[in-house]
This record gives C-alpha cells, structure tokens and sequence, in this order.
C-alpha cells in the first residue's frame, strides 16, 4: 500500500531506521568476540551513558522544562530534552549487570542509578520510568540483588516525594498527577491508527515519519468533529510497525523483541558462558524489555535503538569461550 515504494526503501534503509542495524546484526552473526573485546564494548556503552547524561544536563540547563513554566510549554524544548531519555534504557542495563558480575563496582554503579533515575524523572516521560523500572527489575531478579532493589525503590519515592513537595508545576508533579491514565492516547492516537489500518486490510501504508504524517493529516481533516491530533507517531510500536508494513511488520516486530530476550535469557544458562559474555546477554535482555517491551507500547523510541540492540544481541550470542583461550 505505500504510495512511493522507493522513499518507504529509503526511509527502512537510513540511519534513523533499522535496515543498516540488521545487516550489521547478520554480518556479525559468524563473527566470534573474546572477552578482551566485549570488555573494550562495554567501557564504550559506558561512555556513552556518560556522554549522554552530560548532554542531557547541557540540555536541562539552557532550557529547563521540568521546572513547569514557560520552558515546559515550548513542546519543541520538551521532546527535545525528553526524547534524550530513551536512550538511557538502551545503556544503563549493561553497566548495572556488569555490578552484579564485577562486584568491586557495586557502589559506582549505585551511583549512577542515582543519577539515572534524576535524570529520568526530569523528562517527565511516564513511559520511560515504568521501562527504566522494568529493565532494573529484571536484572535485579535475575541476579537476586535484593539490596539494590531496596535503593531502587526507595531513590524512586525520594524523587517522587520531592517533586510533590517542591511545586505542583514541575514536571514530575505533572506526570505524578496523571497517574496510569493514557493521556487519550485510545481515542485520539490509537483508534484512529486502527481505523486507517483496516481502511488498508491490514497491508501498510510504508516507512517514513512524512508519510505517517501525510496519512494523519488527511484522517484529522476528514474527522475534524474528533480533533484527532497531528502526531509523529503511533504512539506504540507495533502500531508503527503495522502502518508501515501491515500485520506482517507488527508480527516481525514482536518476533524480534520476543527473539531478542528469549535468546539472550536461555544462552545464560549455558555453562561455557564468560563473565564478559553474561554481562552483555543480561543487559541486552533488560534493554529490549526496558525500550521496546515497556516503553514501546506507549510511545515510540527512536529507531537506531532498535539497530543497536540488534547488533548487540547478535554480538552476545556469537560470543564464545574458544576466542578466550587463544
């Protein structure tokens, strides 16, 4: 059904979309990594985690929106500074697993789940704390570190607290005061996604933000009795997968998460599996849950996340002890 078969190419094929992410994903699938080498992955993914806190701190300084105000009603200041959050549910699972394998940076890592979860509640974004959440949860699990449960749970209520107690504008406020409601996102975003989907049989309209738009824009004008907003998105990725490429991109888009945790989870048990080895597995894992199980079904992450994590899971899987020995 996409009306211009090569841009909807184009648009799966970009950096922003996840062709190049999959092939690299193959083209590594024979490849085998040492320790030596996930270790060197592992001290990047850290350094990005770092780098992106310090832009998030650049970006909340020069415009600060969630104090409220009038920072806080410039949506274009608002994505902007919370669209950064997603990120953080990619990266922070590695360096938390990697607490719980290498020990000695148990209080490091404590410390930056601090700033995480600051910085997470800064964004406002409902969806992403309940991935953050998530993602933590299954790690904390796995690895039954209690312990680090407790400061988790009791970090979260802090920044609750204080944010309930400093002002009823600030942006975690705000977000508190919605609760779990959907923020309309059933009538208004969702129904009429489902509407235009089944207007296609389910086929697809393409890939590319400009031609979501395009179809949006049209429903919203036929429809003005509903005030449909003109989104970006569907507001959940199988929903953005389906508008793309049908019932057949929803059911490879699940596949892929399912797959993506499934495989990592089951190649832990394995038993000729390196420190290195399980700390990538296990937050591969935790990433996909924290930004496509959790996150995804109520917003849409950025899609070079979903190459990474590609990639990642390709690198963790064909990891194997032999490269160690040699």
């Amino acid at each position: 059904m996409a009306s211009d078969p090569k841009g909807s190419w184009t648009a799966f094929w970009s950096y922003q979309m996840i062709g190049k992410g999959f092939f690299g994903a193959l083209a590594l699938s024979s490849t085998r990594f040492s320790a030596e080498q996930i270790r060197r992955l592992l001290i990047f993914l850290l350094l990005m985690l770092v780098a992106r806190n310090i832009a998030m701190v650049i970006y909340g300084y020069q415009h600060p929106v969630f104090l409220g105000g009038t920072e806080y009603a410039v949506e274009e200041f608002l994505l902007g500074y919370r669209r950064q959050g997603d990120h953080l549910l990619v990266l922070f699972p590695f360096i938390l697993a990697a607490a719980f394998v290498w020990e000695k940076y148990k209080n490091v890592v404590l410390s930056l789940m601090c700033v995480e979860i600051l910085l997470l509640a800064s964004t406002g974004w409902r969806g992403a704390w309940m991935g953050f959440a998530g993602g933590c949860l299954m790690l904390l699990v796995m690895f039954r570190a209690w312990g680090m449960l407790v400061v988790l749970a009791i970090g979260s209520i802090a920044v609750a607290v204080i944010g309930l107690a400093a002002s009823s504008t600030n942006i975690v406020a705000m977000a508190i005061s919605r609760g779990f409601g959907d923020s309309n996102r059933v009538n208004m975003v969702w129904k009429p996604v489902l509407d235009m989907l089944a207007q296609s049989n389910w086929q697809g309209y393409g890939f590319g933000q400009s031609r979501y738009l395009e179809l949006i824009s049209t429903y919203s004008a036929v429809h003005p009795e509903r005030a449909i907003p003109v989104l970006g998105d569907a507001h959940n990725m199988i929903l953005n997968f389906a508008m793309a490429a049908g019932w057949l991109g929803a059911f490879a888009f699940v596949v892929t998460l399912v797959c993506g945790m499934v495989l990592c989870l089951l190649r832990l048990r394995d038993k000729t599996v390196f420190p290195e080895q399980t700390i990538l597995l296990a937050g591969t894992a935790a990433a996909w849950l924290a930004t496509y199980g959790l996150l995804g079904l109520t917003d849409q992450p950025h899609y070079n996340n979903l190459a990474v994590l590609a990639v990642l899971t390709s690198v963790a899987l064909a990891s194997s002890r032999t490269e160690l020995r040699r």
